[in-house]
């Protein structure tokens, strides 16, 4: 490997700050269906950008050191987002799955970059169609994010079953709480990453996939990995939320958890050395059960749902009153659980889409178009 391809750590890396990539899908206003309205709502909103299909966009934070500041920007960037998607007779959803999507009707974003993914993962890009959120914690030296990123990895099943919000996909409920996970992982370079143990061993190992397959980092989708270019810790094992407020108390739980696992703080009740099975048994249980699956990987059994409070607990000193009591209630009333309970009471998918909907636009309903207005720049946004 020449000196040229060793990344460097960025220098403009902010210790402990926190920003969020958040996916939604576009929909029809008045029937809840995916809409290919990408162009149209990008043009129209500063904070949006493309994915690799017209039915979702994406927006992005930037980094901030106050979690308060977090979630300012982060339901700036929605409420920008649900304005000028209406503008154009369109709504968003956010949510792991769309309850009732037509993979098949799938419109290609026209790009060099997604042109090249629907070629090198035939059949995977159209029919892995769902929203995540991605949290970039702010870690300064790279050796650190890498213990980081081994360290997550026995907490990886607990933050999924704690946001997992993705039950329904092609109109039925999938019987998992993360459709969305269990879809993912059919993505190579994808699920559960690999145990680095030093930076030079993943400079070593990682430029050996991109010198054979793509030259290019950004075609791993492991479910954490460090972000050399962003100087960041990259978490990406969340289910897009469809409340605001959940999206940013997992993220803050993200980056209060990546904090004190880089500074060996955090007593976790670990068996010692988990063997791998046991790690991919614990992903499984939390895809398929969620909060109520069994987490195998502690001394003392317990459910996902017991880890994530003693979790929140043991971090509540680096957490806000507002983000635990969110935490608390998702520990017992998860969006998966929430979804399911809406198709029963609807009777049909669509319904749970519109549903879904009212509540990503913070609960005023798609029905009743919202006033253009002009939104202010946040400040302190970086």
């Amino acid at each position: 490997m020449s000196n040229a391809r060793r990344r460097l750590w960025a220098e403009h890396s902010v210790e402990g700050s926190l920003s969020v990539e958040g996916e939604f899908f576009l929909v029809d206003l008045h029937s809840g269906a995916c809409a290919a309205a990408a162009e149209s709502v990008v043009q129209h909103c500063e904070f949006a950008e493309r994915e690799i299909v017209q039915e979702v966009v994406e927006t992005s934070t930037g980094p901030h050191t106050r979690t308060e500041a977090l979630l300012e920007g982060m339901t700036l960037r929605r409420d920008a987002l649900t304005v000028s998607a209406r503008r154009t007779g369109h709504g968003i959803l956010a949510s792991g799955t769309h309850p009732l999507c037509n993979t098949q009707a799938l419109t290609l974003t026209d790009d060099d970059r997604y042109r090249r993914v629907r070629q090198e993962l035939p059949w995977i890009w159209r029919e892995t169609h769902t929203c995540g959120m991605r949290v970039h914690v702010g870690i300064t030296s790279a050796d650190r994010a890498i213990r980081i990123c081994d360290s997550l990895r026995r907490w990886l099943p607990t933050l999924l079953a704690l946001s997992a919000n993705s039950p329904l996909w092609r109109g039925e409920d999938t019987g998992l709480a993360s459709m969305r996970a269990l879809l993912i992982q059919g993505h190579p370079r994808s699920g559960m990453p690999p145990c680095w143990e030093s930076w030079n061993r993943y400079l070593e190992l990682t430029d050996t996939v991109t010198d054979l397959a793509f030259g290019d980092q950004s075609w791993f989708w492991w479910f954490t990995k460090p972000h050399p270019t962003h100087g960041t810790v990259e978490v990406r094992i969340c289910d897009a939320q469809t409340d605001v407020r959940d999206a940013w108390a997992l993220a803050s739980l993200t980056g209060a958890l990546c904090a004190a696992l880089g500074h060996g703080q955090l007593s976790s009740g670990w068996a010692d050395d988990p063997a791998e099975l046991l790690l991919e048994e614990s992903m499984w249980n939390a895809i398929r059960t969620g909060i109520g699956g069994q987490c195998l990987l502690t001394i003392d059994p317990c459910t996902f749902g017991e880890h994530a409070l003693k979790l929140v607990d043991d971090l509540s000193p680096s957490l806000s009153a507002a983000c635990i009591q969110r935490l608390r209630a998702l520990a017992s009333a998860p969006g998966h659980s929430a979804q399911v309970a809406e198709l029963e009471r609807l009777g049909d998918p669509l319904s749970v889409a519109l549903s879904l909907g009212a509540q990503s636009a913070g609960g005023d309903g798609f029905l009743v178009p919202a006033p253009w207005v002009v939104l202010p720049q946040l400040e302190g946004s970086m």
